[in-house]
């Protein structure tokens, strides 16, 4: 008995043995894990940005009408329009003239798109930024007896802010005034923050609405000749976010 008992006991022992190194042959082939990183780094963008549609930011556009370069630059102003009110005939009484809109080429085709200014901010900073307009004088032609339109007003409303950015939107003044004597009127503006990528501030959000976003108002008692009136807007960005303060112009 005491034999057939060592006996088992030794069948026992080397049973564990014989699966403590099983266990221990498993565990020193085991795999591992290490880790690794992908960095990549970026820059601010001196890149000029090309004009896109307002109502599709996904869609450059190349507008007919030559119109002033947009600025380079991280901050860039990359497109700002001229506002035409077309031939009208001269009238007596009180009047609201439409400006046309941006006629953009499309293939061998034309077509249309709302009034626009846009904006492109490739900084990388979040600083912010503010876009002003004002009006350089009234509607003048030196050339002819009755020289100024006296009390004619611009007026652009109707402001979207469109793009593709993800940023947070900056804000738009859906009611812009102008001043003949040159006061200086926000646009749109981006706080800290906010206002990264290309902005669009489009006046209309499609054509049918962006028909009667700009307008010029004259009056019918100011004498109108037979010729051509003209003013200038100067749209200028600057690098300061909005916190109701004008900075200085880039």
């Amino acid at each position: 008995m005491k034999l057939m008992k060592t006996g088992a006991t030794s069948a026992m022992v080397l049973s564990l043995l014989v699966e403590g190194a099983t266990t221990t042959l498993a565990a020193g082939t085991e795999g591992g894990a290490v880790n690794s990183k992908g960095t990549v780094s970026f820059e601010p963008s001196k890149t000029p940005t090309d004009p896109v549609d307002p109502t599709d930011p996904t869609d450059p556009i190349d507008p007919t009408d030559p119109v002033e370069p947009g600025t380079d630059g991280p901050l860039s102003l990359d497109f700002a329009p001229n506002l035409n009110f077309d031939m009208n005939e001269i009238s007596t009484k009180d009047e609201t003239y439409n400006a046309k809109l941006v006629e953009v080429k499309d293939g061998e085709n034309t077509r249309e798109v709302p009034n626009f200014v846009q904006v492109t901010d490739k900084r990388g900073t979040n600083a912010g930024w503010t876009l002003e307009v004002k009006q350089n004088g009234q509607f003048k032609n030196d050339a002819t007896l009755n020289k100024e339109l006296i009390g004619a007003q611009i007026s652009l409303t109707k402001t979207y802010a469109t793009s593709t950015s993800v940023a947070e939107k900056p804000t738009v003044n859906t009611q812009i005034d102008l001043d003949p004597t040159g006061a200086s009127l926000k646009v749109m503006s981006a706080a800290k923050d906010a206002g990264a990528g290309t902005w669009l501030a489009s006046f209309g959000k499609d054509n049918t609405e962006a028909e009667k976003a700009i307008t010029l108002s004259v009056p019918g008692k100011t004498v109108k000749d037979a010729v051509a009136y003209d003013t200038t807007l100067t749209w200028t960005l600057t690098d300061t976010p909005d916190n109701g303060t004008v900075a200085p112009k880039l």
